[in-house]
């Protein structure tokens, strides 16, 4: 059975928090809440999560002061943030959350059912990124050594006649320089 999704709520209005943690349990999913922005830190260093709501307005740290230090915690650093406002965001503040890593804007309140279906599809979008760094980090790792793979071969003729230059004309130990400098790049 696939290991259940966790999800960080991050948002200083108790009611939005603990209805959105209510609505997503029930989802199956395991919920962790904070109510400022230094609790929601507190809890991201210690846990990895999948999806992280956090509100821009918050008390001790605003949402963007805390995707900042989010984005620098290797382990969530690929991890969805979605920003929730309950009135309206400037479109700079709404830009400058994009710059800053956030994958999307909700509006509060949101709708139960449009709440369930964000989440499903934000975590869906999450996993598939996830499986594309993967398979990228593979397909590096076989590049590197099919790269490596006759190079060695190229260094190791390299070290020997790199060794045997002082039998050879002035022209070619110019030419076994030349190839024991690049080989070795």
């Amino acid at each position: 059975m696939a290991e259940k999704k966790r999800i960080l709520i991050a948002d200083d209005e108790t009611s939005i928090t603990d209805l959105f943690a209510s609505v997503l349990v029930k989802c199956n999913y395991t919920v962790e809440k904070a109510f400022d922005g230094e609790e929601c830190l507190q809890k991201a260093r210690s846990a990895k999560f999948d999806l992280i709501l956090l509100d821009v307005n918050m008390p001790k740290l605003d949402g963007y002061g805390v995707i900042k230090e989010l984005k620098r915690m290797p382990h969530l650093k690929h991890t969805p943030v979605i920003f929730l406002t309950g009135y309206g965001t400037s479109p700079a503040n709404i830009e400058s959350g994009y710059l800053l890593g956030g994958a999307e804007y909700w509006t509060k309140p949101i709708a139960v059912q449009e709440l369930e279906a964000r989440v499903r599809a934000i975590l869906r979008i999450g996993e598939a990124e996830r499986k594309l760094r993967e398979a990228q980090e593979v397909f590096i790792s076989m590049i590197i050594h099919d790269l490596r793979s006759p190079l060695s071969g190229i260094v190791g003729f390299a070290e020997f006649l790199e060794e045997e230059k002082d039998k050879f004309e002035p022209q070619l130990v110019e030419m076994v320089d030349a190839i024991g400098s690049s080989a070795h790049l």
